[in-house]
């Protein structure tokens, strides 16, 4: 017996309404502390401009921020005591993100000269290079440098010598990396090699594709990326092959490390969390915009900088969003937020670009779960110190 057209409308309108009404009246879930739909509450608690500061090179080590500027210069911020440690100025822009070491000593490049400055901002020795440079490191009182061109060369600060050459005819893409008195280089060939200073080789990996200038090491791993979307971890002391996983996309940023776990996010705008055991996927995250830095990682939460909205606040265990940072009168392609370090329910962003207040270093308290569903978005206004809530 054939149904009539009306029929049909009918009853399927019931049948949606029932669904509906079911849906509507459900009983309410409660949900737990650490839920994926309640969001975290940042507020501001303080800020202080730091005018030029160019974020590419903001290093964070042992609660310090060293952050170089366009005048030449470089400061120190305390994060632990939110405030200026100190400034020096050296007359011309760097090129190199700072390295520092475990004693504190920071050495970075200005356009081909080598600075080593200690942990209080005295300048602990200069060198003429003569090269623009792409990286700079110290180990075991020598200054051992990347050029742009890809050569590797080891200066003696105590010496007029000339450099020693490292990786001679090989064109080095990734490093020096400093572990356990060894320097690694990575080069377009995909070969790692590490090296003792006085320039002895102690072994060697060949990947399958050019090494990425993102390595980074912990508890004896070597961490690194190659151009063909893999990411590889190695025993630091022998070279050998822990682990190796496929991405989607390039791990163009260094791996962050917490605990059991790495978090790394890729040229595809996805963040990855994996077991730093075994290389296997805990979860991954797609951002929806481009992602521009580290993930910064503790053990409560992870604060992923991206274009828009500013900086994505995940769960750890799950990969959840938790919160959103935004700037208030944010233009795309023009101001940013970079998250630089994390601690004790403390968070310190960089505001950059072309933001209306310039450049400035915003301290942010972590006030627990907040009472809104899906994910608390709170708004930074860079012109003054009012902070705007959604």
């Amino acid at each position: 017996m054939m149904m009539s057209c009306s029929s049909f409308v009918k009853s399927t309108l019931f049948f949606r309404g029932l669904i509906l009404a079911i849906l509507f009246f459900r009983p309410a879930v409660k949900l737990p502390a650490a839920s994926l739909n309640e969001g975290e509450v940042f507020k501001e608690e303080s800020r202080f401009s730091l005018p030029g500061a160019l974020p590419e090179t903001a290093a964070v080590y042992g609660g310090l921020a060293f952050v170089l500027t366009e005048d030449g210069g470089m400061a120190c911020v305390n994060l632990e005591e939110r405030r200026m440690a100190w400034k020096v100025k050296f007359g011309a822009a760097a090129t190199v993100k700072p390295a520092v070491n475990p004693a504190g000593e920071v050495v970075f490049d200005t356009y081909g000269t080598v600075y080593e400055v200690s942990r209080g901002g005295e300048i602990v020795s200069r060198i003429e290079t003569g090269r623009h440079l792409a990286a700079a490191a110290k180990s075991e009182g020598r200054i051992i440098v990347r050029t742009e061109e890809g050569r590797a060369l080891v200066f003696d600060p105590g010496s007029n010598a000339s450099p020693a050459e490292l990786a001679s005819g090989r064109k080095l893409t990734a490093g020096p990396l400093v572990l356990s008195g060894l320097i690694v280089f990575g080069g377009s060939d995909g070969r790692l090699a590490a090296y003792r200073p006085a320039g002895q080789v102690i072994w060697t990996y060949e990947a399958s594709a050019s090494v990425l200038d993102s390595m980074t090491a912990g508890e004896g791993i070597l961490y690194f990326a190659t151009a063909d979307r893999r990411f590889h971890a190695l025993s630091a002391g022998k070279g050998k092959l822990r682990w190796r996983v496929t991405l989607s996309g390039e791990a163009v940023y260094p791996v962050s490390i917490a605990g059991k776990r790495l978090v790394l996010s890729t040229s595809a705008s996805i963040v990855y969390c994996l077991k730093k055991r075994s290389g296997v996927m805990n979860w991954w995250r797609v951002i929806k915009s481009r992602v521009f830095d580290r993930p910064v990682v503790d053990d409560s939460l992870i604060a992923v900088s991206a274009d828009m909205p500013g900086i994505s606040v995940l769960d750890p265990a799950s990969g959840g969003l938790k919160s959103e940072i935004e700037i208030g009168d944010y233009v795309p392609g023009r101001c940013w937020v970079s998250a630089l370090w994390y601690s004790k329910g403390r968070l310190a962003v960089l505001a950059h670009g072309d933001c209306p207040a310039g450049p400035q270093l915003i301290f942010l308290k972590n006030r627990g779960i907040g009472a809104c569903r899906i994910a608390h978005k709170m708004s930074l206004q860079l012109v003054d110190n009012t902070v705007r809530k959604d």
